[in-house]
């Protein structure tokens, strides 16, 4: 396993750990849907996660992907790093599969209804700091404050 994907993995827990246990702060300070995380948390989280890595890592090669899924009953976010899925809510679906960390896509590729992007995490970002009045500032903060802590 790549060195970089060894630190993927050990972002991507670090960074549910903190999920868990600040999801209300990360709420009120950024203005994300995080109040019921992980339910309805997966595009902020994708943005955080994507944003986090690309620092860390120190790459641009890391894509957030959108999908709709009649399994899912509708769109979903998750992130891609070297050929390997990464999504921090999928636990909310309760389909018998917590969180993944470094998976092959076979699984998430087998419940895709309908691919709707893959994006570059820059160019993600880019247009998700359009959605909101400061959704920039808020959102480059918490990466800013995630990578302190992790």
């Amino acid at each position: 396993m790549a060195e970089k994907t060894k630190l993927a993995i050990h972002i991507a827990k670090k960074l549910r750990k903190c999920f868990d246990e600040y999801y209300n702060e990360i709420a009120r300070n950024i203005n994300f849907p995080f109040h019921a995380f992980p339910h309805n948390s997966c595009e902020g989280a994708s943005a955080l996660l994507g944003g986090v890595l690309s620092r860390k890592l120190n790459t641009e090669e890391i894509f957030i992907i959108n999908i709709y899924s009649s399994t899912l009953s509708g769109e979903h976010y998750f992130v891609e790093f070297e050929e390997l899925y990464y999504d921090l809510t999928f636990d909310q679906f309760k389909l018998g599969k917590g969180i993944i960390i470094a998976e092959e896509k076979e699984y998430l590729d087998s419940i895709t209804t309908k691919s709707i992007s893959r994006r570059k995490v820059i160019d993600f970002l880019n247009e998700f700091y359009l959605e909101g009045e400061n959704h920039k500032f808020n959102t480059e903060q918490a990466i800013k404050n995630l990578m302190y802590h992790i």
